[in-house]
């Protein structure tokens, strides 16, 4: 016996249900007509459409997956929305499932005319209401939605964030099909120009050659912001169009409050295991490469936060990648003793970021790949890092603030490359 029920959507498209069953185990079930199209892409990695239906604690996970991970910010949104229950299938039912990460959308039955027959409509922000915007960000955690929400929601995570259209002159806030283009992520609180720290982390590593999502640094008055371009987003005839995209906790059927190795998370192996399952033989071993790169890059940085819900896949009909690194921070210009760092995956044994010589071996068995390529590919993005920091350092956009973090994180980054290429020198490739 079912108690309730939610139309799931596909770019706009009805292609199945999420059932919620009497007892509270919920199932989702696709509709044999989008099952047997050739272009029809899956919920997740772990749920093919072979299979009608799934369910259980994986799904349930799943759905989580979707939601922040702030408990002030979901408790805000049952408020708001008249939610009887904070849990997925509820909180699902509201506005909010109507626009989730990645493609698909949940929507109740009695809203999916609407919906669908929904026009495209754009607020449009004023530098006044950019900066009333990020303040109010600021000042309160849970204002993910502002005043009178369009209904933009898709945002997963902790952080404190909202998401906007950009369309080559102004910033608005879209409401009806038309998809959100970036997302806006002001400081965390009590981490000075943390903004700036995740946008220089970011470029720097696109100027390395890593796979990086493209970021900006944007004042409005007083009040300052990071604009983090959507990955899960494409043009097509001119429109912005969503990607279809899960992290890997999903992928893997965890809940996101797992997303740490040391607590249930995923481990680097983990990671590059299942991206051998769910893809290509060509395409898991490009992936598994960007892998390493971002691995390496968090170990140089004392990159914290690279958990598994910060790594994720790009899932369309026959193919899937790992998404474009996001989400990087470093705290070498915090007061942090170097024996207090701790990575949110193990590199190579241990979660320090002072490592023995056999971290190289540990590493490339972890990744299924040479103990030579690693160790190459490590000192290639080493030695690349004080240039790359320098040139994403150098732009207007950062040289205007007049911040003082640049400098303590060039000096920082400049100490790692020395102690990294120590770990890498210290125990020479033996044939």
């Amino acid at each position: 016996m079912t108690t309730g029920s939610l139309h799931v959507l596909y770019q706009n498209h009805v292609v199945g249900e999420l059932v919620l069953h009497s007892g509270g185990e919920l199932e989702v079930r696709f509709d044999d007509a989008y099952r047997a199209d050739a272009n029809a892409v899956p919920l997740s990695t772990m749920m093919p459409l072979e299979s009608p239906t799934h369910k259980g604690a994986a799904l349930e996970n799943w759905l989580w997956g979707l939601l922040p991970d702030d408990p002030n910010v979901l408790e805000k949104w049952r408020i708001d929305f008249g939610v009887r229950e904070r849990s997925p299938f509820g909180l699902l039912g509201s506005p909010v499932g109507e626009d989730c990460p990645g493609a698909f959308s949940f929507v109740r039955p009695e809203r999916i005319d609407d919906f669908i027959a929904r026009p495209n409509h754009t607020d449009w922000l004023s530098d006044t209401e950019m900066a009333t915007l990020i303040r109010n960000l600021k000042a309160d955690a849970t204002d993910w939605l502002g005043t009178n929400p369009p209904g933009r929601f898709s945002l997963a995570g902790a952080q404190s964030k909202t998401a906007l259209l950009w369309d080559g002159k102004q910033w608005g806030r879209p409401s009806g099909p038309v998809a959100t283009t970036h997302i806006v992520k002001p400081a965390i609180k009590g981490l000075d120009s943390q903004d700036l720290n995740e946008h220089l982390c970011l470029s720097a590593a696109r100027n390395a050659g890593i796979d990086a999502v493209a970021t900006e640094i944007h004042s409005f008055e007083d009040q300052t912001a990071l604009f983090v371009q959507r990955y899960d987003r494409a043009e097509l005839d001119g429109q912005q169009i969503r990607l279809h995209q899960e992290d890997t906790c999903q992928a893997l059927g965890l809940h996101p409050l797992k997303r740490y190795q040391e607590h249930g998370g995923p481990s680097p192996k983990d990671i590059a295991d299942l991206m051998r399952v769910v893809l290509p033989a060509t395409g898991s071993l490009e992936s598994i490469g960007k892998f390493l790169d971002a691995l390496v890059w968090n170990w140089l940085l004392c990159g914290t936060d690279a958990h598994g819900k910060n790594y994720s896949l790009l899932i369309g009909s026959n193919d899937v990648v790992l998404a474009p690194l996001y989400d990087i921070s470093s705290v070498l210009p915090y007061s942090f003793q170097k024996k207090e760092i701790k990575l949110a995956m193990k590199f190579g044994s241990g979660y320090g970021v002072d490592v023995r010589p056999s971290v190289w071996k540990v590493l490339a068995s972890d990744l299924g790949i040479s103990e030579e390529r690693v160790r190459a590919r490590a000192r290639e993005i080493i030695e690349r890092a004080p240039d790359a920091f320098a040139m994403a350092s150098s732009t207007d956009s950062v040289v205007s603030l007049g911040s003082a973090l640049p400098g303590l994180l060039l000096d920082g980054v400049a100490g790692r490359v020395v102690s990294c290429m120590k770990s890498l020198d210290a125990a020479p490739l033996r044939d």
